[in-house]
C-alpha cells in the first residue's frame, strides 16, 4: 500500500492535474538545479505537458525557480514563493554564516550586492549569471570562488530576485506581492503540501525536505495532524492523506535527476535498494541520476544524449531487467519522447 500510494500522491500513477502551476501547488515545489530536469519531472507526471507547455507557463509567470528548502534551488507555483521563502530562508542565512565569513563577505558587502542587482534588474530586466557577475566584479565586488553564486543565492533568500526559467529577474517584477502568512499557519500549509503528496511519510521526512528545526517540522505536523492518517511500517509512524490509492496496476517510469520520489523523503531504503546508493548518487560527485522506475523501486538509471532530432538513451539497470520490465521502461521512455517531441534511441 505504501508505495502505490506514494506512487499516487506524487503524481506518479492516476493523476488529475490539468496544468503545471496545479501539479506544483500540489507538491509544494519539486528540486530544480538542473533545468530540463525539472521540466521533465513535471512531464513525468503530466502525460499531456510537452517542454514547450512547461517552458510557456515558467515564461508566463506562472512558475518560478528560486532558492528555498535547505537553500536549494527549486520550482513552485508562483503565489506560493513568498510565504515559502519567508519561512525557510532565515534558518538557510543562519545555516550560511561560517561559509559566507570563509568567503570574506560582511552584510554591508551583501547589502551592497543587493543594491546593485536590484538596479540591474528593475523595469523587467533579465540577466544571466554571467552578466550579473560582471555588474558586480565592475563594482568591485569579487565574484570568484563560488562568492558570486552565494551573493545570488543570498539575494533570491532576501527577496531581491528570482529565476524566470534560466535567466535572473527581480523578484517584486516577477511575484505578486501577497499578505504575509501567519507563522503557523505557513508551518502548516507546508507540511500539507508535502505530506498530501510525498505521503505516506515520517516526521523526519518532513523535517529533512523542508530543512526546517525539529520542533518547526513537528509544530508543522502538529498544525494538520487531523487531516491526516498514521500508517505503522516497520516501527515508524507515517502520515498521508486518508483514503485508498488507485488499484497498483504494472508501472514504469523514466524519472529525471534529482526526482522528488527519491529526494522528497530522508529515509530512501523503501524504493531504492541502499546496494545500489552509490549507482543512483555516486560519491565523486554527489550528482543524483535520472531513475529507471518499476513497480515503484528503482531498478537502475539512464543517461540522454540530445540531438538536433533524436535523444539517444543509455539505461544502466543495477541488474538485468525480464521482458515485461524492459517493456514497461520502453513505454516510460515513449513518454519522455513525446514530452520532449523528439524521437529515442535506447543503446
Amino acid at each position: 500500500m505504501t508505495i502505490s500510494a506514494r506512487l499516487h500522491n506524487q503524481g506518479l500513477l492516476g493523476n488529475t492535474f490539468t496544468s503545471a502551476q496545479q501539479l506544483l501547488s500540489w507538491m509544494g515545489s519539486i528540486q530544480a538545479q538542473d533545468y530540463a530536469s525539472a521540466k521533465w519531472a513535471i512531464g513525468a507526471r503530466m502525460p499531456n505537458e510537452t517542454d514547450a507547455s512547461v517552458t510557456q507557463a515558467i515564461n508566463d509567470g506562472k512558475i518560478v525557480r528560486t532558492w528555498l528548502m535547505r537553500g536549494t534551488i527549486h520550482m513552485v507555483a508562483t503565489e506560493d514563493v513568498r510565504w515559502m521563502n519567508t519561512l525557510t530562508a532565515p534558518g538557510n542565512v543562519v545555516a550560511s554564516t561560517p561559509r559566507r565569513q570563509q568567503l570574506g563577505f560582511d552584510e554591508r558587502t551583501i547589502l551592497r550586492s543587493h543594491a546593485i542587482l536590484s538596479v540591474a534588474l528593475k523595469g523587467g530586466k533579465q540577466r544571466t549569471r554571467e552578466e550579473l557577475y560582471t555588474l558586480l566584479e565592475d563594482k568591485g565586488i569579487s565574484t570568484t570562488d563560488q562568492r558570486g553564486y552565494h551573493l545570488l543565492w543570498r539575494a533570491a533568500l532576501d527577496g531581491v530576485l528570482c529565476f524566470a526559467g534560466q535567466r535572473f529577474v527581480a523578484l517584486d517584477d516577477w511575484v505578486p506581492a501577497q499578505a504575509p502568512m501567519e507563522r503557523d499557519q505557513a508551518l502548516g500549509e507546508l507540511a500539507k503540501r508535502y505530506f498530501q503528496s510525498r505521503g505516506p511519510a515520517t516526521l523526519k521526512d518532513f523535517q529533512w525536505w523542508s530543512g526546517l528545526t525539529a520542533s518547526d517540522a513537528e509544530r508543522g505536523l502538529d498544525v494538520i495532524k487531523a487531516e491526516l492518517e498514521m500508517h505503522a511500517h516497520h516501527g515508524h509512524q507515517l502520515w498521508a492523506l486518508p483514503g485508498e490509492p488507485p488499484a497498483f496496476q504494472y508501472h514504469g517510469a523514466a524519472l529525471p535527476a534529482f526526482d522528488e520520489y527519491l529526494l522528497g523523503y530522508k529515509e530512501r531504503g523503501m524504493v531504492l535498494d541502499p546496494l545500489y546508493n552509490n549507482r543512483v548518487c555516486p560519491p565523486a560527485n554527489g550528482l543524483f541520476q535520472p531513475l529507471m522506475l518499476i513497480q515503484g523501486k528503482v531498478v537502475g538509471t539512464w543517461k540522454r544524449d540530445s540531438g538536433k532530432d533524436i535523444i539517444t538513451i543509455k539505461t544502466e539497470p543495477f541488474v538485468a531487467l525480464n521482458p515485461k520490465e524492459t517493456r514497461l521502461f520502453a513505454l516510460a521512455l515513449e513518454e519522455f519522447s513525446k514530452f520532449h517531441g523528439k524521437k529515442i534511441a535506447v543503446k
